[in-house]
């Protein structure tokens, strides 16, 4: 009975971290998160890759913004080479590889929404390649990943309660 919950508790442990090492590609906010409040401004967006593992020599994906959105034409990337934009998809090479062990800067968007609830920004896989992908440096494998959706305007559910409502959660 013991060897089995300790190895029920290893491979819990193992599929823990093959989940949070899951290479993706978020547009992460001046706050530094995925979520961000919208103030109807306009706002930087900044498209990073995190988790690839590996010294990334190029980098493919697109990004769909959701309704409410208003995106500037402009984007710069950090790349000398670009092949398209973010909208149509957007692949990229560097001549110096990047250290994809830590989170690497791909694209700055400007952005403004007109602050519904729940808006969104979304990476999806390349509309040619059909993924999201990194190629590493000196194997020229790929490294495959995905999109994550990030939230402007992000609500919580709430419920309107009574004071002995609230107490008897406590009973």
């Amino acid at each position: 009975m013991r060897k089995v919950f300790v190895i029920t508790a290893v491979l819990l442990a193992l599929s823990s971290v093959a989940f949070a090492q899951t290479p993706n590609v978020q547009m992460i906010f001046f706050n530094g998160r995925a979520a961000y409040d919208c103030t109807g401004d306009w706002q930087e967006g900044f498209l990073v890759a995190q988790n690839f593992n590996c010294w990334m020599v190029g980098i493919e994906y697109m990004v769909q913004y959701g309704p409410g959105i208003i995106k500037m034409p402009a984007e710069s990337y950090t790349s000398e080479l670009v092949i398209g934009n973010t909208v149509t998809g957007l692949s990229m090479v560097w001549s110096i590889p990047q250290n994809a062990y830590s989170p690497v800067l791909t694209a700055t968007v400007i952005f403004r929404c007109t602050c519904g609830e729940n808006l969104w920004i979304k990476v999806v896989p390349h509309p040619i390649s059909g993924f999201v992908r990194a190629t590493d440096y000196p194997n020229n494998n790929f490294v495959y990943g995905y999109g994550e959706t990030s939230i402007l305007c992000p609500t919580i559910p709430t419920e309107n309660t009574t004071w002995g409502g609230v107490k008897a959660l406590y009973e």
